[in-house]
């Protein structure tokens, strides 16, 4: 006897049955629609809306707490609290430290131009013109395209040139943080408008160090304390940066409040309302900041190109 193997009958279904599995499966899609979300979908760095969430219940998701929903109403520009199934919300940006000190001179830089620019009016100050040549090729003795310039305009180039240095030594010196990016923009914006100034009581370059001052906070690393080899040290302003920033630190940068810091800086009698200033201008920065590093997360951070000025 020949055996070819085993078999089930063939099951029908009659066209009832068919109806009633084809209804069945729709209601079951339709109740999972229904149904409230178990919370937003979490990526790196964002969520994605799904239904029955809010900026609330987000927050609450995220960060444990339904109160920081404003941080992520901030981070993604939105106008009220109104969100949409499938919308892409960001919380977080997720960066390299080395990407973000990138990102960090990148939008200190904009603020710094963007000051620049409200100060003087629209000028053709850019990164596209080459700026150094063309401000100090009548100071030079060079040929230029503009050969007369008037006081104000020749103020207006040198102090665009400042601007640029400011911002070069604070991209060569300033290694550890992005806030700290931020916070020696603010300082030198408050302190000088970015310029290479004399102060009335001998303080030196963009940040108004007094010689004795950086004598006190650099004493171990240069080869003199006293205020007369200061005083020249200052007036470049890489060192004058870089005396900034140590002397930040030596007040008790990232260990004390911040507030409390910055105060200590300027030492005056105002030295709450300066404080005032210096906090109203880093915290514009850091604003510039965020939406700097969102921009690059949104796009796929690969390496954000370096900042070059000229």
């Amino acid at each position: 006897m020949s055996c070819n193997g085993f078999h089930l009958p063939e099951r029908k279904f009659s066209l009832r049955s068919k109806v009633l599995i084809i209804i069945g499966i729709i209601l079951l899609i339709f109740i999972a629609a229904v149904l409230p979300s178990e919370g937003a979908v979490i990526k790196n760095g964002y969520v994605i809306v799904e239904k029955g969430d809010s900026l609330s219940s987000i927050s609450k998701q995220i960060f444990g707490t339904t109160n920081k929903w404003k941080k992520i109403q901030e981070m993604n520009e939105l106008e009220g609290t109104t969100i949409s199934i499938g919308q892409k919300l960001y919380f977080a940006v997720e960066l390299s430290r080395a990407d973000q000190l990138k990102v960090a001179n990148v939008a200190a830089y904009q603020y710094m131009k963007d000051w620049f620019m409200r100060r003087h009016g629209k000028h053709k100050y850019t990164l596209e013109d080459n700026s150094w040549d063309w401000a100090m090729a009548p100071m030079m003795g060079q040929r230029s395209p503009q050969i007369h310039y008037s006081i104000w305009e020749s103020r207006r180039r040198l102090e665009w040139i400042d601007l640029v240095e400011v911002k070069m030594s604070i991209a060569i010196k300033v290694k550890e943080k992005p806030e700290h990016v931020l916070l020696l923009t603010a300082i030198a914006e408050q302190e000088s408008g970015y310029r290479n100034l004399d102060g009335t009581h001998s303080e030196k370059g963009p940040f108004q160090i007094k010689p004795t001052t950086a004598a006190h906070y650099l004493k171990d690393e240069t080869p003199t304390n006293s205020e007369f080899y200061f005083e020249s040290f200052l007036e470049d302003i890489e060192n004058s940066t870089y005396a900034s920033y140590m002397i930040l630190k030596g007040l008790g940068l990232d260990k004390k409040p911040l507030r409390k810091v910055i105060e200590s800086y300027n030492g005056g009698s105002k030295k709450k309302e300066y404080a005032n200033e210096v906090l109203e201008r880093y915290k514009k920065l850091q604003s510039i900041y965020t939406k700097t590093a969102i921009e690059f997360h949104r796009r796929g951070v690969s390496g954000i190109p370096e900042m070059t000025i000229f």
